[in-house]
């Protein structure tokens, strides 16, 4: 899920955890793309990010909790 900010110059991606399931080491896609880096909103960590033909891919470090994710996209 994408969303924004009241001013509309924050953006933010939301990966939804399915129950039973296990985070991901990456996750994708090809809306919404960074200008300049993605952090996780819980603790400011900048993501590796990487933008090609169009789509995002974010790698999500180890040792996670499991559970949603939000990132800020810069």
């Amino acid at each position: 899920w994408f969303t924004a900010a009241k001013d509309g110059k924050t953006h933010y991606a939301v990966y939804m955890l399915q129950e039973g399931k296990s985070l991901p080491a990456q996750i994708s896609w090809t809306t919404n793309l960074p200008k300049k880096e993605v952090r996780l909103v819980s603790n400011g960590k900048k993501l590796k990010t990487k933008v090609k033909d169009g789509k995002v891919t974010v790698t999500l470090p180890a040792g996670l909790p499991q559970q949603s994710v939000a990132m800020e996209i810069k």
